[in-house]
């Protein structure tokens, strides 16, 4: 039938990681336009990218940075390839 399958490795949320989408366990890049709500968790293979704030909320990479574009309060953010930081 000519249909073809692709599979991508980025996973892009569309404003907050809350109750509508809940925790994000994902093997590649995660991309998210809003920002984590209070005891939220993303935890990611690859790259995270946040566009807003973390709030109480936790934030791995397995193998790649993070990059959160708002404040981290209180959240605990950490690379587990590399260095670990929490605010």
């Amino acid at each position: 039938s000519g249909g073809k399958l692709s599979i991508k490795d980025e996973l892009a949320i569309q404003g907050n990681v809350d109750i509508k989408c809940g925790d994000i366990d994902f093997i590649g890049k995660v991309r998210v336009s809003g920002g984590v709500m209070k005891d939220f968790q993303i935890r990611a293979r690859d790259d995270v990218l946040i566009g807003g704030e973390t709030t109480n909320a936790s934030v791995t990479s397995e193998r790649g940075g993070i990059v959160i574009r708002g404040s981290a309060i209180g959240s605990s953010v950490r690379m587990t390839s590399g260095t670990e930081h929490s605010s």
